[in-house]
């Protein structure tokens, strides 16, 4: 019996798939698997009978390659076709540049894969081998792109890139403008449109050739730019600013018609000058040029520095055939006052005398302070021509002015005031005065204290006025107190009056005082008196009052009324005790009915209400209780009731 093996076909991968490839190059083919290969055609092909032959077919070839394991086989194919129809092309975005921009080329094929791609000149391109590049020519440029397939297959295509150049901006050359004068024109070039900054002190700052008059010195850039291109460049031209020269001259002279005067007018750097009109002048072209005109003429000089800046001044010359002066009307001041001379002349020169007193004896209008009278005599000259005039200065006192001493009145009373040292016065204010335009007017009845102010003035030549014050002080009214207006002693008692509010006193009548000039002067009057008191301040203002004095001829006791009615009507409000004769109360005390001590005190002005613990009381009869000394120094006590009456 035989035993048959099945062997199992042999495994076999070929590559590449189908595909197509360029005709000029030769393409490897590759199979894998166990075995022994052949490879059918042989046409164009070497190694026909390895896994990896080389073909090169001229036209569209199917190949089949066949893998023998120990007789089994198995087989595969692959189609090749041969193309030699390579294409490429350039897009370029933007198609055109301006200088310093930048564009971008993109390469393109008909074939996708087995490519290369090479970009010339690759000098101003980022990425040569790239497919997509940035490139940025700085002159109009052909690029060309190479692009391979395979080995040998090549297409080249071209794209020409123009490339706009910027401007080359040319400012102009610095200069300088002298101020004031004519503007000076600014000269740009190297493109077509111009942007001057900064725009001030230019006629136009959009054009290439603005006229420039800055104030200050100024930089002006030029931002230049071409057409099409919004990429500009800058230049820059410095204009300097000059003043106008400055020009010290003459100052606007006279002269007398037989003088010769002599001119000057001086400027720093100064080129070249010239004088107008060529009337009696000596030199036009001099500096200093002497001038002996016959009639008024005003002379014109025109100056140019080295900068080209140039001013014209003026000195104006006045020909007088006479001179004339006045030195003002004679005056009177008051002393160390002084006074400014007001002389009126077309003279050049003045010489005063004296001199002395005079803040200057050459000036027109000297300043004079003498303390007495002067007279002031004045020279003045235009060149040789002269003439004279004189001024006489009287010097007169300040008034003394004086308003008098203080002085005091008692409330309405009248009194004077008296100011002396001129003639002429003015009180300030006016109230309570009877004329405010004397020296002496009479103060009527001021109602309070007040300052009064004269203004003085005399008629002696010092007309300024000098003020004094004066307090007049209005003493309020005086109250003078003698005491109680009513009291009571009983037949042998002293008493002493007590006056307060003045400054010293007069008792009238004199009977039965100690003293009439006291204050506190003791009487023990035999009946009823009425004592008039007169008090005086220091000021003498009086004042008066008076006190009733009633005599009892009974012995020393306190009274207290049978009732009281405690209503606030102001009449019998209060139960007190009544003291005739006594010196003092020791105490006065109140009971109820049940014995309740309802009021205690020991001042003798002191009475009840009616009222305890802050309650009124009701009507009802209570019991008191007093006790004092008498004048003569015994113990007196009394009591009875008191019936409480609302």
């Amino acid at each position: 019996m035989h035993t048959v093996t099945v062997l199992p076909t042999p495994s076999l991968s070929l590559l590449p798939n189908d595909t197509t490839f360029c005709g000029l190059d030769t393409l490897q083919l590759t199979a894998t698997g166990t075995g022994t290969f052949s490879w059918s055609p042989t046409t164009n092909m070497s190694g026909s009978n390895t896994a990896t032959p080389l073909v090169h077919p001229t036209v569209q070839t199917k190949y089949i390659v066949t893998l023998d394991l120990a007789g089994c086989k198995n087989r595969d194919s692959v189609t090749i076709t041969p193309l030699n129809d390579l294409t490429n092309a350039i897009n370029a975005n933007p198609a055109s540049i301006c200088q310093q921009d930048t564009l971008t080329l993109t390469g393109s094929s008909n074939k996708t894969s087995n490519l290369s791609w090479q970009w010339s000149p690759g000098a101003s391109v980022q990425s040569p081998t790239n497919r997509v590049t940035r490139a940025y020519p700085s002159v109009t440029t052909t690029y060309t792109l190479t692009t391979k397939w395979g080995a040998h297959c090549v297409a080249t295509k071209t794209v020409n890139i123009p490339v706009t150049p910027l401007a080359l901006p040319n400012a102009g050359p610095d200069s300088s403008y002298c101020i004031g004068q004519t503007a000076i024109p600014l000269s740009a070039s190297g493109g077509v449109n111009y942007q001057w900054t900064p725009a001030a002190g230019l006629s136009n700052p959009n054009i290439a050739n603005p006229l420039a008059s800055p104030t200050v010195t100024t930089s002006y850039i030029v931002a230049v730019g071409v057409a099409g291109c919004s990429r500009t460049k800058k230049d820059t031209v410095i204009v300097t600013v000059r003043p106008k020269p400055t020009i010290a001259i003459t100052n606007d002279t006279l002269i007398c018609s037989i003088d010769t005067l002599q001119l000057n007018a001086t400027a720093p750097n100064i080129a070249s000058l010239g004088w107008t009109p060529n009337y009696n002048i000596n030199n036009t072209s001099i500096n200093a040029p002497l001038v002996s005109p016959d009639l008024p003429t005003m002379y014109h000089v025109h100056m140019t520095d080295i900068h080209g800046c140039f001013k014209d001044d003026s000195v104006f010359v006045d020909v007088k055939l006479v001179v004339t002066v006045d030195a003002g009307p004679d005056t009177s001041i008051c002393k160390t006052e002084g006074y400014k001379l007001r002389t009126t002349s077309d003279a050049l020169h003045y010489l005063w005398t004296p001199s002395t007193f005079l803040s200057s004896d050459t000036v027109k209008n000297p300043f004079a302070n003498p303390p007495v009278t002067t007279t002031y005599h004045v020279t003045a000259n235009i060149g040789k021509c002269q003439s004279q005039s004189e001024v006489k200065i009287t010097v007169a006192p300040y008034p003394a002015a004086n308003a008098g001493r203080d002085t005091a009145i008692c409330i309405g009373f009248n009194t004077p005031i008296m100011a002396t040292g001129g003639s002429i016065y003015s009180w300030s204010p006016t109230t309570y005065l009877s004329n405010p335009l004397i020296a002496n007017p009479m103060v009527v009845k001021p109602q309070h204290d007040i300052v009064y102010t004269v203004t003085v003035r005399d008629t002696l030549g010092c007309i300024k006025a000098i003020k004094d014050s004066v307090l007049v002080k209005v003493v309020p009214k005086l109250h003078v107190d003698a005491g109680p207006s009513d009291t009571s002693i009983v037949e042998g008692e002293t008493i002493m009056l007590h006056a307060t509010g003045a400054l010293t006193y007069v008792w009238s009548p004199g009977t039965w005082l100690s003293s009439t000039t006291v204050a506190n002067p003791v009487t023990a009057p035999d009946d009823n008196i009425k004592y008039y008191l007169l008090g005086t301040d220091r000021y003498g203002c009086v004042g008066r009052d008076s006190i009733n004095i009633s005599l009892f001829r009974m012995a020393p006791d306190m009274y207290v009324p049978t009732a009281f009615t405690p209503n606030a009507d102001g009449n019998n409000d209060v139960a007190r005790p009544i003291l005739l004769g006594m010196k003092s109360l020791i105490y006065f005390k109140v009971y109820n009915r049940f014995g309740e001590l309802m009021f205690y005190t020991t001042e003798k002005d002191k009475g009840w209400d009616g009222v305890y613990k802050g309650r009124p009381q009701d009507p009802a009869t209570f019991v008191w209780m007093a006790q004092g000394v008498t004048y003569k120094g015994q113990l007196k006590t009394q009591k009875g009731f008191i019936v409480l009456i609302r």
